[in-house]
């Protein structure tokens, strides 16, 4: 069965004001779709996200889905890596 993913920020780094919506529609998507919401260190100031990058691959099933609103909010080189 295929299960569907969406990035959500790991607002224990920060929060502000203008991931609300994104973080609106990530519990919209979870209440109403099942989603599941993987929290994701967006406002970390560690370039190292390959260590991120691998364990979050390691967390998703076989055929699954996974959704990010663009941009990350993440930094340049991150959002790079995702393409």
């Amino acid at each position: 069965m295929r299960e569907n993913y969406i990035l959500t920020a790991d607002t224990s780094l920060t929060y502000a004001g203008s991931v609300k919506p994104r973080t609106d529609i990530a519990d919209i998507l979870s209440k109403q779709l099942r989603f599941d919401k993987i929290e994701y260190p967006m406002f970390t100031k560690n370039n190292n996200f390959d260590s991120v990058n691998i364990s979050l691959i390691k967390r998703l099933t076989e055929n699954s889905i996974l959704y990010f609103q663009f941009p990350t909010y993440s930094s340049y080189e991150q959002d790079l890596e995702k393409h």
